[in-house]
C-alpha cells in the first residue's frame, strides 16, 4: 500500500468521532410541538433554531415558532405551504404528517429540547477545539500564546453562556417565598446570604454585600480605599466556612484582581497588618528575631486562606470573566475584588476612554449577576475635589460618575479629614493654629465611611471608624488594636 492510500487524519477522526446529533430526537420533538403547540412556552427560553443539527428541522421550527407567536396553531398543511420546495427532498407535506404521528407527550418534549440544545453546544465546543488546535500550529511571531489562551477561553464562555439553561422567570409569589425562606434560614441558623465586610461602620452604612451586587469603593488619593477593600477581602476569606456539599455558610472564597500591586506587595501588606511589623521594614530591612517570629506567626495563621490574587496587567472584563468562571468551577467563588477601574483595559483600542469606562462598569455589573456573587470595585475620584474647600466626596466626584451611578448597587466613599488638615497645616503661633489643632484632635486616627448610593436601604449615611496610618488598617470604634 502506498502512502497515498493511507487515510488522512481528518478522515480517521471523522470515522471515529460520534455524530453529536440525534435526528430521531429532533423529529420526535417537532412532532410533539406540532400536536401540542403549548409545549413551546415551556422551552422557548432555551431553544432556538440554531440548535438543530438538520437544516430542514431548523426551518420547520422557525415556521412553527412564527405561527405560535402570531397566535395561530401550526398544522402540516399550513407548514407545507410556508416551506414550499424545501420539503421536496423528504417527500413534501407527507413528512410533516409523519412527524406528527411520531409525537410524544409534553414532558418528553422538554427532555428532547434539552438534548437538542446540549448536542448543539457540544458541536460548537468541538469546532472551537479544532480551531484552537489549528491556531496552535501557526508559529508566526504576531500570534502570541497569551492571545490564543484568551481567545479560546472567550469562545468557550460565549458558547456556554449562550447555550446555558436560562434562569426561569419567577412569579411574585415565588420571589416572595424565597425571601421569606432566606429570612427563616437566617433566623434558625444565624447564617445570612450577604457577606460582611468585617467592619461594623461599613456594614451599617452600606449593608451586607449581596450576590449580584456591584459595590464601588471610592476616595481621593491616600484615603485608604485600597486598604479597606483588601481588608474586606482578607476578612471574608479568613471567615470562610462551607457545609459538606461545599456551599458557602460564612465568609467568602475570594478572587482579587490586583492590577496596581503585585501579589507579593498585596500579601506583604496583609502580613504587616497581622504581625504589626511595618511593610517598609519587611520589604527593605533586616528584621530582628522578634519581628521575624511575628511575621512567621502571621504566615502560620493564614492557614489555607481561600484567597487567589491575579496580578496580571491590562486585563479586559472579558478576560476577567474567563478567569472568574475557571475559579468558580475549580475552587469556588463568592466575592470578586477589582483594583481598580482605571486599570481595566478597553474592550477595543479604538474605543474612547469614557465610552470604555461605561462599558467596563456595565460589564462588571453583568459579571456580578452572572456569577451570583458581589463584585467589589475600587474607583478614583476626579481631581476637581482638590480645589473644593469641603473635601468630603460626592457622587459627582467619581471618574465616570454617570456610568457608576447608573450600574452600581452601592457606592461607598472613604474620607479622612485628618489627611486634608495635615495638607493645610498653618504656621505655628498664627491665628489659625489653635483652631487647626482643635480640628485635628477631633478627627485624628479616624475615618469616615460615607454611603453615596444604596439601592437597598437608606443612602447618604455616614459612619465613623478608627484608622491606623502606620498599618493602613481600619478598626471599629472602641476595638482593640
Amino acid at each position: 500500500m502506498s502512502l497515498m492510500e493511507f487515510p488522512s487524519d481528518d478522515m480517521m477522526e471523522a470515522e471515529q468521532a460520534p455524530l453529536l446529533a440525534a435526528i430521531e430526537v429532533e423529529q420526535a420533538f417537532l412532532g410533539t410541538l406540532l400536536c401540542s403547540p403549548n409545549v413551546y412556552w415551556r422551552i422557548c427560553d432555551r431553544l432556538n433554531a440554531d440548535h438543530f443539527y438538520d437544516g430542514l428541522h431548523a426551518r420547520i421550527y422557525e415556521e412553527m415558532t412564527a405561527k405560535i407567536l402570531a397566535g395561530q396553531k401550526p398544522s402540516p398543511n399550513t407548514l407545507a405551504i410556508a416551506l414550499g420546495s424545501a420539503l421536496d427532498e423528504v417527500g413534501g407535506g407527507s413528512y410533516l404528517v409523519r412527524l406528527a404521528g411520531a409525537s410524544f407527550n409534553a414532558l418528553a418534549a422538554v427532555d428532547h429540547a434539552e438534548t437538542i440544545r446540549e448536542l448543539s453546544i457540544r458541536r460548537e465546543l468541538r469546532m472551537i477545539a479544532r480551531e484552537a488546535s489549528d491556531a496552535c500550529l501557526d508559529m508566526k511571531a504576531s500570534v502570541k500564546t497569551a492571545d490564543l489562551v484568551s481567545g479560546l477561553e472567550a469562545s468557550i464562555h460565549e458558547v456556554v453562556s449562550r447555550g446555558g439553561r436560562a434562569q426561569a422567570s419567577k412569579t411574585a409569589l415565588d420571589a416572595a417565598g424565597q425571601i421569606i425562606e432566606a429570612a427563616r434560614l437566617a433566623r434558625e441558623t444565624g447564617l445570612q446570604r450577604g457577606i460582611s465586610s468585617g467592619l461594623r461602620a461599613f456594614d451599617i452604612a452600606n449593608g451586607k454585600m449581596m450576590p449580584g451586587d456591584l459595590v464601588v469603593i471610592a476616595g481621593a488619593t491616600s484615603m485608604g480605599k485600597t486598604a479597606l477593600s483588601q481588608q474586606i477581602a482578607w476578612n471574608a476569606a479568613g471567615h470562610f466556612s462551607s457545609d459538606k456539599s461545599g456551599k458557602r455558610e460564612t465568609g467568602a472564597r475570594v478572587l482579587a484582581f490586583s492590577m496596581e500591586m503585585t501579589a507579593l506587595q498585596y500579601m506583604g501588606r496583609h502580613i504587616a497588618q497581622m504581625s504589626g511589623v511595618q511593610t517598609d521594614r519587611i520589604e527593605g530591612e533586616v528584621l530582628t528575631d522578634d519581628e521575624m517570629r511575628r511575621i512567621e506567626a502571621a504566615h502560620g495563621r493564614m492557614g489555607d486562606l481561600p484567597l487567589t490574587i491575579e496580578d496580571a496587567r491590562g486585563l479586559t472584563v472579558e478576560r476577567m470573566r474567563s478567569i472568574c468562571r475557571r475559579q468558580q468551577h475549580t475552587r469556588g467563588l463568592d466575592l470578586v475584588l477589582v483594583d481598580h477601574l482605571g486599570f481595566i483595559a478597553k474592550p477595543d483600542k479604538r474605543t474612547q476612554t469614557l465610552e470604555a469606562l461605561e462599558h467596563n462598569v456595565a460589564a462588571l455589573k453583568g459579571l456580578a449577576l452572572e456569577l451570583d456573587c458581589p463584585v467589589l470595585l475600587i474607583s478614583h475620584l476626579n481631581r476637581g475635589l482638590w480645589s473644593r474647600e469641603d473635601k468630603r466626596p460626592q457622587l459627582s466626584d467619581l471618574h465616570g460618575a454617570s456610568a457608576i451611578e447608573k450600574d452600581a448597587d452601592t457606592v461607598c466613599f472613604v474620607h479622612r479629614e485628618e489627611y486634608w488638615l495635615n495638607k493645610s497645616k498653618p504656621e505655628e503661633h498664627s491665628k489659625e493654629w489653635l483652631g487647626w489643632q482643635t480640628a485635628l484632635r477631633d478627627c485624628e486616627g479616624k475615618a469616615e465611611i460615607i454611603n453615596g448610593k444604596r439601592r437597598r436601604g437608606r443612602a447618604n449615611q455616614t459612619e465613623v471608624c478608627n484608622f491606623d496610618a502606620s498599618k493602613t488598617q481600619f478598626y471599629d470604634l472602641g476595638a482593640r488594636r
